[in-house]
């Protein structure tokens, strides 16, 4: 992790809390922010970990993981520029981490102090709520993922990973697995049925979404959001 001068990052242009001039200024004149840098694979928290705070992605991906026992892993939440990382630990006031997060690529993120958000809660409550709601209907809709078949696990990760990134994006195989919760070999096979069809288009890191009304039909068994 690397700290970096403070500045409020790109998201603020996006879909975020920070889109409104006042926001910004309560963290300013707070000075309760800082810019954090992680490398690709770096851990933004562990279980375990006491909280200090939450995060505003600015710039990579992020995946929040839960720890159910040794090897086995469920994806709960990917998270892009412009969305709120906070822990459901968190918001249950608890003081220590009960998920990880990590970058899944060189990512950016606006960390804020514990301390400033209860005003900021209510300096831009509706947003706030907003974003925790969109969060909430995620963490529902990805914990009923257990139920769906390895095809429709990959095809909602994959349109998850594919918003706001211009349709493509840097993942071996072995970490889309890791996503979704099956074996190398399996995601292999699954993603060559998905080139085949013309929905996907895929070198050793680098994929493609050719076709997402395509790749949409593959997910039948929870709401795409």
């Amino acid at each position: 992790m690397h700290i970096d001068p403070f500045k409020f990052c790109e998201s603020c242009d996006a879909d975020c809390i920070f889109k409104q001039k006042h926001i910004r200024d309560l963290v300013s004149e707070m000075n309760s922010a800082n810019i954090l840098s992680y490398r690709s694979g770096e851990w933004i928290f562990e279980t375990g970990e006491p909280i200090v705070g939450f995060y505003i992605i600015c710039k990579g991906v992020v995946r929040e993981i839960s720890h159910h026992s040794v090897g086995n892993n469920t994806t709960l939440r990917l998270l892009k520029p412009g969305d709120l990382l906070i822990s459901d630990a968190f918001l249950q006031d608890k003081k220590w981490y009960e998920t990880t997060a990590k970058s899944l690529i060189k990512t950016t993120a606006l960390f804020l102090d514990r301390t400033i958000f209860t005003k900021l809660v209510e300096a831009a409550d509706k947003v706030i709520a907003r974003e925790i709601a969109k969060s909430m209907k995620s963490l529902r809709n990805n914990i009923e993922l257990s139920i769906c078949s390895v095809k429709e696990r990959t095809a909602y990760w994959l349109l998850k990973l594919d918003q706001g990134t211009s349709s493509h994006f840097f993942l071996t195989n072995d970490e889309l697995a890791d996503i979704v919760g099956c074996s190398s070999v399996t995601i292999s096979k699954t993603l060559s049925s998905f080139e085949s069809n013309g929905i996907i288009y895929k070198t050793r890191r680098k994929m493609n979404i050719k076709n997402l009304r395509k790749l949409k039909k593959h997910v039948t068994c929870t709401d795409f959001a």
